[in-house]
């Protein structure tokens, strides 16, 4: 699930990036002491020291759904906090995020946009055109009614769901 995305505003014409830097698919490594979280704030420190001191505007930095495995206070301001950092130090950004808390903890810093996706049988597409919005389409539990979760499940998890904010 790609969408929705919050995009740091910028212009530019051909490429104007001469680095660009990943932080997504990070896996835990429970063996060696370093849960999923733990690996991510490495990550995500190691991001922060090459911007440090040395704006680079061509420098391109992609993320995707930050600082999962904590909670969602400690997510939402660490995550706002990065986010502001890189931008800060010049980096245009690009930050993928289904977490509406930190949409709107960003709000007019960065410009929300999602990619419309379409749930089959066969499973998810998406027409890979970005949308303008910080608003897609919930799909989670369509998803795992194709994953073949338990009715009971899915109703329980549909009762809840209705009282949550979209």
């Amino acid at each position: 699930m790609r969408a929705p995305s919050a995009c740091a505003p910028f212009s530019c014409s051909a490429p104007c990036w001469n680095s660009c830097v990943v932080f997504a698919a990070r896996p835990d490594e429970i063996t060696a002491g370093r849960s999923h979280f733990v690996v991510e704030a490495e990550a995500a420190c190691e991001m922060l020291r090459g911007d440090a001191g040395s704006p680079r505007p061509e420098r391109l930095c992609v993320v995707d759904e930050l600082f999962r495995g904590t909670n969602t206070a400690d997510r939402v301001a660490t995550a706002t906090a990065f986010l502001r950092a890189l931008r800060r130090d010049g980096a245009l950004v690009v930050a993928a995020t289904h977490d509406a808390e930190l949409l709107r903890s960003l709000e007019g810093e960065y410009h929300p946009h999602y990619l419309r996706e379409a749930l089959t049988a066969e499973g998810l597409s998406f027409d890979d055109k970005l949308r303008e919005g910080a608003l897609a389409p919930r799909n989670a539990l369509a998803i795992l009614e194709l994953a073949g979760f338990p009715p009971a499940v899915l109703d329980d998890a549909r009762a809840l769901s209705s009282g949550c904010a979209r």
